[in-house]
């Protein structure tokens, strides 16, 4: 029982998180006129994330795997910290504060996954994987989809409540149980060779690799969908489209990475799923009407979100350091999106270029796939 509540801690902790991240995502300008800004102030706040996990992303996952249980607790603690604390004042300076709380627990948080379900349920890793996956994922899903009618509703104070209680409750359920979880360390000291020797490894490299092009692809289509449709009929559709992608991959995970892992089917489903977004994608850059662009990325969705459990279950087959090792895949991926997601502002004169853009980086991490398998 202390196990499974744990994970429910962590479920919560992640789902905070994540709704933390791009809270005000939705209604960034209506956001900066009542705190006195300019929307690229408060767009920023999202954008401290990704700034944050590329330098601790190594130092994260190698911490975690020297004392998973104590950095677990720091990471739900500044989470819960960085919530609570936006109750106390929505002046800029209050929110950046906030927000760099929560972007240094992120690298801990994402990069626990793999220790986290690898002690908990060795048996049913795959399983306590795609439940973190899914958990990443509604964080992201709950804030896109309801930040407009939270904040119609219930003004800024609607925004904030959500990740406040799935903060403070993830916390108090991992500080309650934090005393009947068994870890071992996996190392007690800190060696630069690890790390050096993981910056070299092949697979390393390869899974970060594509991992990063999958997940620049969806956030580019998270990011620039809009203006890259807006002298189109679809460009009113882009926001409910990539919601309902999102709800379609939260679904697809538990079913997909199951079977996936009862077959030993990763590198083939892997095969697959960048090789079909791939020529969606290019589909789309031809022929644009709403109701396909909705299909596509529905399809998308449910066919890409899976893949993401499926590389850290590949992570935790190949090392012993897993959260280390999960920080290298999990850097190098990072590197890839911010630059993918960079270079998508050339291409965003319309939905023709936008789309051919898009087809490319999961096309490469198709053949970069085959590079993975040789080395197994």
């Amino acid at each position: 029982m202390p196990k499974k509540l744990y994970f429910i801690g962590y479920l919560l902790l992640t789902f905070s998180s994540q709704a933390i991240w791009i809270t005000f995502a939705p209604v960034v300008s209506q956001i900066a006129a009542e705190v006195g800004t300019t929307a690229t102030h408060i767009g920023m706040l999202a954008v401290l994330y990704p700034i944050f996990f590329l330098p601790l992303s190594l130092p994260a996952g190698r911490l975690i795997d020297s004392n998973l249980k104590k950095y677990v607790l720091l990471a739900v603690l500044l989470t819960a910290l960085s919530a609570l604390g936006r109750f106390i004042s929505q002046d800029l300076v209050t929110l950046y504060f906030c927000q760099i709380l929560a972007a240094v627990a992120q690298p801990f948080v994402l990069n626990g996954f793999v220790p986290v379900a690898h002690t908990l349920f060795p048996a049913q890793r795959s399983r306590a994987l795609s439940a973190l996956s899914v958990a990443m994922y509604s964080g992201m899903a709950f804030s896109l989809l309801t930040g407009v009618y939270l904040y119609e509703r219930f003004g800024m104070y609607g925004l904030l409540w959500p990740s406040a209680i799935t903060g403070l409750s993830g916390l108090v359920l991992i500080a309650l149980t934090y005393k009947s979880i068994d870890y071992k360390p996996l190392h007690s000291k800190f060696h630069f060779s690890e790390i050096k020797t993981l910056m070299k490894s092949k697979p390393v490299l390869l899974l970060g690799c594509i991992l990063g092009l999958g997940v620049g692809t969806f956030d580019n289509l998270s990011t620039w969908l809009e203006p890259a449709l807006q002298h189109t009929e679809a460009s009113t559709s882009a926001g409910s489209a990539m919601g309902m992608a999102i709800l379609a991959g939260i679904f697809s995970v538990g079913p997909v990475v199951a079977l996936v892992a009862k077959r030993g089917w990763h590198t083939q489903y892997l095969h697959f799923a960048t090789l079909a977004v791939s020529m969606s994608m290019y589909l789309l850059s031809m022929h644009h009407p709403v109701w396909l662009i909705k299909g596509i990325l529905i399809f998308g969705g449910s066919a890409m979100f899976p893949a993401y459990p499926i590389i850290l279950e590949l992570v935790a087959e190949r090392h012993s350091n897993v959260g280390l090792a999960t920080g290298a895949v999990g850097m190098v991926s990072r590197v890839i999106t911010v630059t993918l997601t960079v270079a998508a502002a050339l291409f965003i004169a319309g939905p023709k270029m936008f789309f051919t853009y898009l087809s490319i980086p999961v096309l490469v991490g198709f053949f970069l796939i085959f590079f993975y398998e040789k080395t197994s």
